[in-house]
């Protein structure tokens, strides 16, 4: 391999770079020169490493604060919406209840903000950069797997619609007994 395709090759890292960058450093090490080029292989795959982390934190902490500046703004609007509502209304429902549906529901909102979109939108670069990777190797190999992903995304919506109202009937549950606790305690 001659030294510009060797620069080429480092500048235009894939998506999925720790599984081609072990490629790589399987070919320079059975390579007859190795010299210099494992060395580089290896640091390039610790700076790698590091920005992943780094990365990972970064991400972390935005997730966080838009799911705390999400959740607060409800968990205002939801408290200033009961403190507007007639006596009736907290006579026909257990303290523990509107407690469950304040914190509780908030609570899994603030799951999602914070974990669910960051998973959600890292998964799918992973599925991308996988899919690309197939169809650099073999575009019958891509399509194959491209159709399967299409299939588990249809049928992970399928269980989704499925799963929402036993979901529900959790959510109620979980307010009932909240709302019980909060009688008997």
């Amino acid at each position: 391999m001659t030294d510009k395709k060797q620069a080429k090759a480092k500048l235009s890292l894939p998506p999925n770079t720790t599984i081609q960058l072990f490629r790589k450093f399987i070919d320079v090490a059975l390579s007859p020169k190795t010299g210099n080029n494992l060395t580089q292989m290896a640091l390039l795959f610790f700076a790698l490493g590091a920005l992943q982390q780094m990365l990972a934190v970064g991400t972390t902490y935005i997730a966080k604060k838009i799911g705390w500046r999400a959740t607060n703004a409800l968990r205002e609007d939801l408290v200033s919406n009961c403190l507007r509502l007639d006596l009736g209304f907290y006579k026909s429902i257990r303290q523990g209840e509107i407690i469950e549906v304040i914190e509780g529901d908030v609570n899994v909102l603030f799951n999602f903000f914070s974990k669910m979109a960051i998973v959600l939108v890292s998964n799918v670069i992973l599925v991308i950069g996988v899919l690309s990777m197939y169809f650099r190797e073999d575009y019958r190999i891509g399509i194959e797997h491209t159709l399967f992903v299409l299939l588990a995304f249809y049928l992970t919506s399928k269980i989704e619609q499925f799963s929402q109202g036993y979901w529900k009937a959790n959510r109620k549950k979980s307010g009932d007994l909240f709302g019980y606790y909060g009688e008997v305690i």
